[in-house]
C-alpha cells in the first residue's frame, strides 16, 4: 500500500487562526461525527430539498465554490506552515448519503476471479515452497548467484531479512542445488475443489471460535513463475476481508509501497499507455463482475521486483461511485474509529506494466443497503473554507511543541480541494456511511532542524489528506492512514 514517508505531521494542539483567513464560522468545529445527529439534519434537509423546484445543478454557484483556492496559514509557534494554491474539484451531480455495510467474498465470485486473472486454460498446481519444481529452484539458485555476484553492493539488500552474512548465503545456494537436482520437473495439474479453508485462530495462546474462511490458489505456464489468488474472509479474527492477486508470487509484497519518480529513469519507459491501462482495468472488473467502481486516480508508478530492481507500471485505484457520485481516493488505506478499531477503506487496486496486470486487491468489500439522503444540503464553500482555515494548523500539528523540531519546520502543500463522498463507521453498527466530505489534498515538506535538507513526500501522487471536512455539518473526519 502508499505510505507516508515523513511520519511527523497532525495531532490535536490549540492554536489561533491568522491573518487572512475567513471569519470563523458560528457553528462549533468538532472532531468525529455524530452519526445519528448527521443523519436527522441530511434527511431533513433531503425533504425541503425535494419540495424546492428542479433547476440545473451548479455546485460552484450553489455553494458558493472558487474554480481556485489560494491562502498561506502558519500556526501559532511557527513551524507549521500551511501554503494552498489547488483547484478546486466540484462533481456534477448531487452528493449523496448511502449506507453500506461490509461483504464476504463467495466461491461463485473465486471461481470467477481466477477464470479471469489466471485464464480458462490455467495449470493449477499445488505449489509448496519447501518442495518446489526444478524450474522453481534453479530460478532462486540464479538469484543467489547474482545476489553472490556483488554481496556489498547488491546480495546484501536483495536477501536482507534472510541471510546476514555471504557466507550464509553461500550455503544456502548449496542445499539448494542439491535439491534442485532430485526435484521433479513439474507439479501435476489439477482442478480445484473451490472449497473454503478454515484455520485454527488463537489470542494470547488459546484457541478462539471463528468462522473465518481463507482460499488460496497457484497456476503456472512454465513450472518456474507461480500467479497466486488468495481470499482472506478474516473479519473475525483479523478484521480484514480482501482478494489479492499477484502475477508472480516472487515479488516482494510491498509493491504497493509508492516509489519516487526520480528512478525513473534507471526503471525505463512504459509502452502500454495510462489510457489503455486504464480500459484494461475497467475490462477486467466487467469480466469479474464488480460494478459499481469508476477509475479514481491513475498513477505512473515504480514497483520492487525479486532482485531489487525497479520496473514502471500504471498503479489504478477504483472507487465506488453512487448516482455519478465518487469516493474520493486518497493515501489513506485504513481508520479507526473512536475505540481504536481500524478499518480499511472500501477500495479495488491494479499494477497494470507492459505484460498485463502485476498485482489486484480488492479490500474491504461493501453493498449497497440503503440511500440515507439523496440530495443533503451542504455548507457553502466559504464556511468550509474557514474551517479548514482555523484547523489546519490545530488537528494533529505535531511540530510546534516537539523538542525534536527545536529549530525545524514542515510545510503543507494543498494542490486540490475535492468534493466527494467519504465513508465514516457508523456507532455501535456494523455499517458506514459513504456522506459528502471536502478533502484538501497535497504534498508535505519537512525538515527537523535548520541545517538539515528538505524532505518531500507525495510530490507526484498528491493525494495526502491534510484535513477532511463533512459537508453537511462542518466536523472534520478523521482520514486515518
Amino acid at each position: 500500500m502508499m505510505q507516508k514517508i515523513i511520519a511527523v505531521a497532525l495531532f490535536f494542539l490549540l492554536c489561533i487562526g491568522c491573518a487572512g483567513c475567513q471569519k470563523t464560522p458560528e457553528r462549533p468545529i468538532a472532531i468525529g461525527n455524530d452519526t445519528e445527529k448527521l443523519i436527522e439534519q441530511a434527511q431533513k434537509e433531503d425533504a425541503d430539498a425535494a419540495s424546492e423546484s428542479s433547476a440545473p445543478l451548479d455546485l460552484y454557484t450553489r455553494l458558493h465554490a472558487p474554480a481556485t483556492y489560494s491562502q498561506e496559514i502558519t500556526s501559532k509557534v511557527g513551524r507549521l506552515h500551511v501554503f494552498a494554491d489547488a483547484k478546486v474539484l466540484l462533481p456534477s451531480c448531487e452528493l449523496p448519503i448511502v449506507r453500506v455495510k461490509p461483504m464476504e467474498f463467495t466461491l461463485a465470485q473465486a471461481r470467477r476471479f481466477a477464470e479471469v486473472l489466471m485464464g480458462n486454460d490455467a495449470t493449477y498446481v499445488q505449489y509448496d515452497y519447501e518442495n518446489e519444481t526444478r524450474g522453481a529452484y534453479e530460478r532462486r539458485i540464479e538469484r543467489l548467484r547474482y545476489a553472490l555476484s556483488d554481496w556489498a553492493e547488491v546480495g546484501q539488500y536483495i536477501f536482507d531479512l534472510q541471510y546476514n552474512t555471504e557466507q550464509e548465503a553461500e550455503e544456502a545456494m548449496r542445499k539448494l542445488i542439491a535439491k534442485a537436482g532430485t526435484a521433479p520437473e513439474a507439479y501435476p495439474a489439477y482442478t480445484p475443489e473451490f472449497e473454503w479453508e478454515l484455520r485454527p485462530l488463537y489470542v494470547n495462546g488459546v484457541e478462539k471460535e471463528n468462522n473465518d474462511t481463507y482460499f488460496d490458489l497457484y497456476s503456472t505456464k512454465d513450472q518456474r513463475v507461480f500467479s497466486r489468488l488468495s481470499i482472506r474472509n478474516a473479519g473475525d479474527g483479523f478484521g480484514v476481508i480482501e482478494m489479492e492477486y499477484i502475477r508472480d508470487d516472487a515479488i516482494p509484497m510491498d509493491v504497493f509501497n509508492y516509489e519516487s519518480n526520480s528512478r525513473k529513469t534507471e526503471a525505463g519507459e512504459l509502452a502500454i499507455t495510462p489510457e489503455d491501462a486504464q480500459q484494461l482495468a475497467k475490462n477486467t472488473l466487467s469480466q469479474m463482475g464488480i460494478e459499481g467502481f469508476v477509475c479514481a486516480a491513475n498513477l505512473p508508478y515504480l514497483y520492487r521486483t525479486d532482485y531489487n530492481d525497479y520496473r514502471p507500471a500504471h498503479f489504478l485505484t477504483f472507487k465506488r461511485e453512487v448516482n455519478g457520485a465518487v469516493e474520493t481516493c486518497t493515501n489513506a488505506m485504513e481508520a479507526s474509529n473512536e475505540y481504536n478499531q481500524s478499518w480499511k477503506y472500501e477500495a479495488v487496486y491494479l499494477l497494470i506494466d507492459d505484460d498485463g496486470i502485476v498485482r489486484f486487491e480488492y479490500k474491504a468489500p461493501c453493498e449497497i443497503v440503503e440511500m440515507v439522503a439523496e440530495c443533503p444540503e451542504l455548507l457553502p464553500f466559504p464556511e468550509i473554507q474557514g474551517i479548514f482555515e482555523k484547523m489546519c494548523v490545530i488537528v494533529d500539528n505535531k511540530v510546534d511543541y516537539n523538542d525534536l523540531w527545536d529549530s525545524g519546520s514542515m510545510e503543507y502543500h494543498v494542490t486540490t480541494v475535492r468534493l466527494g463522498l467519504v465513508s465514516i463507521q457508523e456507532k455501535n453498527e456494523n455499517t458506514r456511511l459513504l456522506v459528502p466530505a471536502w478533502d484538501f489534498l497535497g504534498y508535505e515538506r519537512a525538515r527537523r532542524t535548520a541545517e538539515d535538507e528538505w524532505r518531500t513526500t507525495g510530490d507526484t501522487s498528491e493525494l495526502e489528506p491534510y484535513l477532511t471536512v463533512n459537508a453537511i455539518d462542518g466536523t472534520i473526519i478523521t482520514r486515518g492512514y
